[in-house]
């Protein structure tokens, strides 16, 4: 892998990063360490974001690439974007992502970044569930609505097998639309009508689905221990980056 991709999207509409305490500088200083880091071991980074912020990455060693919008409040919906572009067969990075070695050279239809083992009660059960109750065959056939034990995680994405691009491109448009069409109809469990609680399963158990469906190859990076992913709430409080100012690299923490 010589390519590395990134996306982040933060309009100023989005209340909850740009009202939330330390959100807005935190995630814009991870993005920034990720790409830095990258950047210096000799990757070529592309980073894909709302004009906005552009200024906050026009230091770093990195190709931009505006978003003008999304059209979906779905997480991930970036990463969709970029499956869609010039770099979609490269690696996708989320930015709380952090290399600490080279990546290896992987040959396979799908890698990600790491195998979800215990995540199911809380991620993916309740709505599983819900969209079982549902036609959801008629627009996904692959669809078995079962648990599993493991399922793939996707904060480092990169599919090699073209043809499965697409279909896994077309299954998690429609999925979306899906959703959003028959949004008074499904059930939530945190906040009422907002299908933003059907993102994990957009992006992560309907992939696990179609790998499994095909029987494709798909390697983990996990093992390979090659990054630390600053995964949830810990990077909001780690102090790793700053969460008041940009991020000066003159002063970077000990990762």
């Amino acid at each position: 892998m010589k390519v590395l991709t990134w996306g982040l999207y933060l309009p100023e509409h989005n209340v909850n990063i740009y009202n939330f305490d330390n959100k807005f500088w935190t995630y814009i200083n991870y993005y920034r360490l990720s790409i830095k880091t990258a950047s210096d071991m000799g990757y070529d980074c592309h980073l894909y974001l709302n004009r906005e912020i552009c200024k906050y990455y026009e230091d770093l060693n990195v190709n931009l690439h505006v978003i003008d919008e999304l059209k979906t409040t779905f997480y991930d919906a970036v990463n969709f974007y970029i499956l869609e572009r010039e770099h979609k067969n490269e690696l996708i990075l989320d930015g709380d992502i952090i290399l600490t070695k080279k990546l290896p050279k992987i040959e396979a239809d799908v890698v990600y970044e790491m195998k979800e083992t215990h995540s199911w009660e809380w991620l993916y059960e309740f709505w599983v569930d819900e969209i079982n109750k549902t036609e959801i065959k008629d627009i996904m056939p692959e669809w078995t609505g079962k648990r599993y034990s493991q399922l793939i995680n996707i904060g480092a994405i990169q599919i090699q097998n073209e043809d499965f691009r697409k279909l896994y491109l077309n299954r998690w448009n429609d999925f979306r639309v899906f959703v959003e069409t028959n949004v008074k109809k499904l059930g939530y469990k945190v906040t009422p009508l907002d299908t933003v609680e059907y993102t994990t399963l957009a992006s992560q158990y309907i992939i696990t689905e179609l790998v499994r469906h095909y029987d494709l190859k798909a390697v983990d990076l996990k093992p390979f221990r090659v990054y630390k992913h600053y995964v949830g709430e810990q990077k909001f409080k780690n102090g790793l980056v700053p969460y008041d100012k940009v991020l000066n690299f003159k002063n970077k923490a000990a990762l």
